[in-house]
């Protein structure tokens, strides 16, 4: 668990009792990335992002996405 990462989307798959993230890494990006970018991108193709897409200033925290969220699978 990446530690003092907190979160309140509870249907997560990464999402853990205390509102904190459970994710070995997550990727944070400016929403554009996010729309142009598959799901499948994440943080394990963070190199192939940057180099095309190089930096991606944000102005406001409401330009970013967290990349590494994944539906909660149901049981």
């Amino acid at each position: 668990m990446l530690s003092g990462v907190r979160c309140t989307v509870s249907d997560c798959n990464y999402w853990r009792e205390g509102h904190y993230c459970d994710a070995k890494e997550i990727l944070i990006t400016h929403d554009w990335v996010g729309k142009e970018y598959p799901n499948s991108m994440d943080a394990a193709q963070l190199q192939q992002i940057v180099s095309e897409t190089g930096g991606t200033p944000a102005h406001q925290c409401y330009d970013t996405c967290c990349k590494t969220f994944e539906p909660r699978k149901r049981s």
